[in-house]
């Protein structure tokens, strides 16, 4: 349940304030280890917020940036990630990596320039 509030508490944010003001800290590069036991709560809260998916507002963009304001209040620094296509037709996908932890990707890795899919991160 409080996963579903903090994600319809993201989306709302996204759309009164925008992409770029809603995102704009997570974009930044993370820094520093995540111990094993702290994966091991990144792995926990993204179950949770995954399980939102169903909600008619939950995006990729909404529960990864919803995940990575979760690690940010737990003293962990994350990267928000969002790769757009660069071909017909439009695709684009948001997830979160946390030194080398990716989060939001369901089908292995993130896509690479290779597949004509360009990734920001700062």
């Amino acid at each position: 349940m409080a996963a579903a509030l903090a994600v319809t508490a993201t989306a709302l944010q996204i759309r009164l304030r925008g992409v770029k003001t809603s995102c704009g800290a997570a974009l930044e590069a993370a820094r520093g280890k995540v111990a094993a036991s702290e994966q091991a709560w990144l792995r926990r809260q993204w179950r949770a917020v995954a399980a939102t998916r169903r909600l008619p507002w939950s995006t990729c963009l909404t529960r990864s940036l919803t995940l990575w304001r979760r690690a940010r209040r737990h003293g962990l620094t994350g990267r928000l990630c969002l790769g757009v296509a660069r071909r017909n037709p439009f695709e684009a996908h948001a997830w979160v990596e946390f030194d080398g932890l990716v989060l939001g990707v369901q089908d292995g890795p993130p896509r690479s320039e290779d597949e004509g899919f360009v990734t920001a991160r700062r």
